[in-house]
């Protein structure tokens, strides 16, 4: 399958690739272009908890961040769809341009992203799906 990682470069906890993107988010910003992670496990609606939000300062978007450690399962699609509603509510009630709905995870299904996407289009919300992988390297200090 297209984009397929091996589970060695991926995490198997949620929460671990959660608190590492959050140690580490300035390479998110830097990464996924202009955005401003802003919060951790946020409260979006009765619920609906996801697991980091940014503003894209060019496109002045809210963005939602949902992880997947490993493969999305089909509770990703309704999940999404939750999420989408309340990010694009949010998003109004901020005064923003629109949201964004970023989907990263350490596998794809095309299946699901295609479900997801189909949601995205009826609500009138951008969806990304991210693949990540990790990887450590070790190397002599000395030069």
């Amino acid at each position: 399958m297209k984009g397929l990682q091996p589970t060695r470069e991926l995490f198997k906890v949620e929460s671990e690739l959660s608190r590492f993107l959050w140690l580490n988010r300035q390479f998110l910003s830097s990464t996924t272009k202009n955005l401003r992670i802003r919060a951790q496990q946020q409260l979006l609606a009765p619920g609906s908890i996801i697991d980091l939000v940014a503003v894209d300062t060019k496109t002045k978007e809210l963005v939602g961040i949902e992880l997947k450690a490993e493969e999305p399962d089909q509770g990703i699609v309704a999940q999404a769809a939750k999420y989408m509603k309340a990010l694009k509510a949010q998003a109004e009630a901020e005064g923003l341009r629109g949201a964004r709905l970023m989907i990263i995870t350490g596998q794809p299904d095309e299946q699901l992203e295609e479900a997801v996407q189909a949601h995205a289009d009826k609500l009138g919300v951008k969806t990304d799906w991210l693949l990540y992988r990790v990887r450590f390297e070790l190397r002599s200090a000395a030069v």
